[in-house]
């Protein structure tokens, strides 16, 4: 299955990585029978921004699914997840490969992928030209990552992905300590053996 058809739909509030409710949540993925999937289309709806008053990241709904429907970290060629709000809750899951960022987007091309969480106020130097992208609206992420960066995966300890937008603080805003990656609410990441570093592509998702 290749041309996004959906495979599945499951049904429920999607957890949060090492959220209370994790271990329910990926016992429901795991029934639906989708697995091995190398280009990962994961289309996630939730009744609200806000767990517990505080806003999160779409990374952390992204690793309970793709731990359960994904093929190993090596053979992976891409992700696309993104979260919207609706009446009924869940994820849907395909296999579709996610479409270029918009050539309006802010692309940045680091050299290197930053090896573990970015804790200085100094900015990398290919961002230190940069402004922010917009104040605090919903914005897309798209990563694509050089033949020197690790297996496509996700959570806390992924240099390849969470690091990489703890550096990206200049452009969605917040701190070094803090970026405000709940910002993101499209994430497209994609492997290109034929490249190094990391493209990062930034965009607003609010119409101008």
């Amino acid at each position: 299955m290749t041309d996004g058809t959906p495979a599945a739909f499951v049904r429920g509030e999607p957890a949060l990585l090492l959220s209370r409710g994790e271990a329910v949540w990926r016992d429901n993925v795991r029934g639906c029978g989708v697995g091995n999937l190398v280009d990962i289309r994961l289309r996630f709806v939730v009744s609200s921004w806000r767990r517990g008053g505080n806003l999160f990241d779409l990374d952390n709904l992204v690793d309970p699914v793709l731990s359960v429907v994904g093929a190993r970290e090596a053979q992976r060629r891409s992700v696309w997840a993104s979260v919207e709000v609706g009446d009924e809750p869940g994820v849907e899951i395909s296999a579709r490969p996610p479409p270029p960022a918009p050539p309006t987007a802010t692309t940045v091309h680091l050299r290197a992928a930053p090896r573990r969480s970015v804790r200085t106020v100094e900015r990398l130097a290919e961002l230190v030209d940069h402004a922010p992208i917009g104040i605090d609206e919903a914005c897309g992420c798209s990563l694509t990552l050089g033949s020197d960066t690790p297996g496509l995966g996700f959570g806390f300890e992924r240099a390849d992905q969470a690091h990489d937008r703890d550096a990206l603080w200049p452009l969605l805003g917040g701190a070094a300590h803090s970026p405000a990656d709940h910002r993101i609410r499209d994430l497209r990441v994609r492997t290109d053996p034929s490249g190094t570093g990391v493209v990062v592509a930034l965009w607003s998702l609010v119409d101008p």
